[in-house]
């Protein structure tokens, strides 16, 4: 199978139009390959079976400004500290319950 989808490739003013292909191969029996007409053994060859996708993806690039950056360290530094506490916490009490069960 041959696919193939449209892609954009920078910014709106200088897009570059490109295409992306997929190839999967696929091994098929030589008996249940197509008869041809009139003929009673297989049709030998290659085939290839294309398939179009009605989609485009555009892929752009755009520079963040210094607020969205330090607000992203912010999140990251947040998300840390949050996941930190969350795993104290389930040993804070994974543990004070051994030592009562050591009791």
């Amino acid at each position: 199978f041959l696919l193939s989808l449209k892609k954009k490739w920078g910014s709106v003013k200088n897009a570059i139009a490109t295409n992306q292909y997929s190839l999967a191969e696929q091994f098929v029996r030589f008996d249940s390959l197509p008869l041809l007409p009139g003929k009673t053994g297989s049709a030998v060859g290659v085939y290839f079976f294309y398939d179009f996708f009605p989609v485009m993806i555009q892929v752009g690039v755009r520079r963040s400004s210094i607020f969205e950056f330090i607000v992203s360290v912010c999140a990251i530094i947040g998300g840390v500290f949050a996941m930190s506490s969350i795993v104290d916490g389930i040993i804070f009490r994974s543990t004070k319950l051994l030592d009562t069960k050591h009791d």
